[in-house]
């Protein structure tokens, strides 16, 4: 019961919003000035509101690593019913007409997600970036969860795992750890599990009922 009560808690404050955030015009100047890329939040669709939620939720989650992240990135925000980038910026492409996440230095190629990257993926992401150094937002020594005939085995530093089983190959990836237990979601179904990070039960979200149930016993390896 204790792992359930877990896996609901998550901090939801976003801890830049009591910052001044820069516009388009004034993040690229700062970045230009500062040697930094450029964060951009692009909003856009009907898909809108609950991309930028979970944006915010994708940083709040990680107070520490998002400290860390400020000195290394300019953050900014567009609403596409505001009007456009600044001309300067990169075209966005077809990820315009819908949400996206930009990670871009002025003078390159922008990187460009319509889905919101793991955080472990954005992370290394910001390094390359930047060239600076940036604390990962959390470890895990798990590499590989067994149960019955099925396996989940995760690939180098994650955050993608591949899962084996009776059902055919899957890929699963991190949405990071939440107390004892690690959530995972299935890239082609969104399915999500719950893995224990010493052996012990599982978990599956139940979508429809919006709670968790036991799934099964699992044993988890080590390097």
């Amino acid at each position: 019961m204790t792992r359930l009560i877990l896996l609901g808690t998550l901090v939801l404050s976003w801890p830049l919003g009591a910052q001044t955030l820069m516009t388009p015009g004034e993040a690229e100047a700062s970045a230009i000035a500062l040697g930094k890329p450029i964060l951009l939040l692009w909003q856009a669709g009907p898909n809108a509101p609950g991309f930028t939620q979970g944006f915010d939720r994708l940083f709040s989650s990680w107070p520490k690593w998002t400290a860390q992240a400020s000195l290394l990135v300019v953050f900014t925000r567009a609403k596409s019913w505001d009007g456009g980038l600044p001309p300067t910026y990169p075209p966005l492409g077809p990820a315009a007409a819908s949400s996206a996440l930009v990670l871009w230095t002025p003078g390159t190629a922008p990187r460009i997600w319509t889905e919101l990257p793991p955080i472990l993926e954005l992370s290394q992401a910001l390094i390359e970036a930047s060239g600076r150094r940036l604390e990962p937002p959390y470890t895990i020594e798990p590499t590989e969860f067994d149960w019955g005939a099925s396996a989940l085995v995760r690939v180098g530093e994650g955050p993608y795992w591949n899962g084996s089983g009776p059902e055919g190959p899957t890929t699963w990836v991190e949405e990071g750890p939440v107390g004892t237990v690690l959530v995972v979601r299935e890239r082609t179904t969104g399915q999500r599990a719950a893995f224990p990070l010493e052996g012990d039960w599982s978990f599956l979200y139940d979508q429809a009922a919006q709670s968790w149930t036991p799934w099964s016993t699992v044993v988890v390896k080590r390097p």
